[in-house]
């Protein structure tokens, strides 16, 4: 009983962090570690228990688990500060601690996996709805208080069909990022997809609503990350049926050139997809100058200033010394004048935690991408649960193309932690689902 009790803590943890965000734009960014501190105090008292032991299971992840802690330690006696811990560390340690501790049993119950997200995503949804009809009614102004709430995202579809969506901005979710919105919404109806025929099964209940109320709002959280993301996720999910792969491809190459077509006649993605002189602010004009960058993005156009504040931690890793290409340079430039910049999360993560964890970090994912295509499993409900488990660590990855909430947001660090200890286990056929039958 008790082990089956630890797989509930876990899962109630993961549900308290996704409030972390909102905590913390009302009391201050101090809890911000307080998922992981509660985790960590949590896994003390466990592993105190009479007779409770855990064997280390000396994987790939350990091998990253090793290297970050070793970064860690590396940032602390040269005072670079703890970036590691923000961009992917925490990720990597969560989800050994769950692989290695909480996954112990070995055998999960698919029922107590259905209902917790089943309940996570409906209440996500429904969130996302209450936001949608406040900021309709023009309460986005209260929104734009909190900490983190983005408004510079807009509706970019809803534009295309009313000119009331031009001054409002894009939805946030309560992880309080519009990117993260629009991708937690994409692993909202890919979790109601290949489960439903799962949760007819033990729920009898038909999933069509949500699957439909997730996709609604995959449309109107569109920007340029998700779309992306979409691209990922059809290229991964196509049939392996000839006619129904080559149906797959026909509608992704129709969704790719409509998008191509109102990117260039300017209906969507125009805050980036144009070419005039980029148009700065006021209030950035003082920034840029102070950190001898005004010259040179004041005459950039507007897509070349989006390309150079992109790849800025890419250049300036690659201007690093071996020591700090190979182990990051942390903090190291958080006191100077020279800007880094974040929107490539991607490049951060290299820049901040060097080239060593960030390999390891991709291999983690690439290998976990991989399985997905070649392993088989025995019975259908265990493919289409490492399909969910093995998409949402792809789709997560990919997008820190752009911002790092999946890896920097305390309301998703755990949750995506869970996904790859539960992926990469199943991959080594460390998990079995219990009472699941063959179709």
């Amino acid at each position: 009983m008790f082990k089956i009790k630890i797989l509930n803590i876990l899962l109630f943890l993961i549900s308290f962090s996704t409030m972390i965000p909102i905590l913390i734009s009302i009391f201050g960014n101090y809890l911000f570690h307080l998922p992981i501190l509660i985790l960590i105090l949590v896994t003390l008292i466990i592993l105190t228990v009479k007779n409770y032991k855990f064997n280390i299971e000396c994987d790939f992840l350990f091998a990253t688990f090793l290297v970050t802690i070793i970064i860690i330690i590396l940032n602390f006696f040269s005072s670079r500060g703890f970036a590691i811990l923000a961009m992917g560390g925490y990720v990597i340690i969560c989800s050994f601690i769950f692989q290695n501790i909480y996954f112990l049993d070995k055998k999960i119950s698919i029922k107590t996996l259905l209902n917790f997200f089943n309940f996570f995503y409906k209440g996500f949804l429904i969130i996302m709805l209450i936001e949608f009809i406040l900021i309709l009614n023009g309460y986005q102004p209260i929104l734009d208080k909190l900490i983190g709430y983005k408004t510079t995202n807009s509706f970019d579809i809803l534009r295309f069909f009313s000119v009331k969506f031009y001054d409002l901005g894009g939805l946030n979710s309560i992880f309080l990022g519009s990117q993260i919105a629009g991708t937690m919404s994409l692993l909202s109806y890919i979790w109601f997809h290949l489960t439903e025929k799962i949760n007819y099964f033990y729920n009898y209940k038909n999933f069509i609503f949500w699957k439909i109320f997730s996709l609604f709002f995959v449309v109107i959280t569109i920007n340029f990350t998700n779309f992306l993301l979409m691209i990922i996720f059809i290229i991964f999910y196509i049939n392996k049926n000839l006619k129904n792969s080559f149906f797959a491809y026909l509608i992704s190459f129709v969704f790719f050139f409509s998008i191509l077509y109102l990117i260039n006649n300017q209906f969507i993605f125009s805050r980036v997809f144009n070419f005039n002189i980029v148009n700065i602010q006021p209030k950035d004009v003082e920034l840029y100058k102070k950190l001898n960058i005004w010259e040179t993005v004041s005459v950039l156009n507007t897509f070349q200033y989006y390309v150079f504040f992109f790849l800025r931690p890419v250049y300036l890793w690659n201007d690093s010394s071996l020591f700090e290409k190979l182990f990051g340079l942390g903090n190291y430039y958080s006191d100077s004048n020279i800007f880094i910049g974040g929107d490539f999360a991607y490049g951060f993560m290299l820049f901040s935690n060097g080239f060593l964890f960030t390999f390891f970090f991709t291999v983690i994912i690439f290998k976990i991408a991989y399985n997905y295509f070649y392993l088989n499993f025995i019975n259908q409900f265990e493919n289409n649960i490492f399909q969910y488990f093995a998409l949402v660590v792809i789709l997560l990855f990919f997008s820190l193309i752009h911002y790092g909430q999946a890896i920097a947001n305390p309301g998703i660090i755990l949750f995506f932690a869970f996904h790859i200890s539960i992926a990469n286990a199943m991959i080594k056929n460390k998990i079995i689902f219990k009472n699941i039958k063959i179709l």
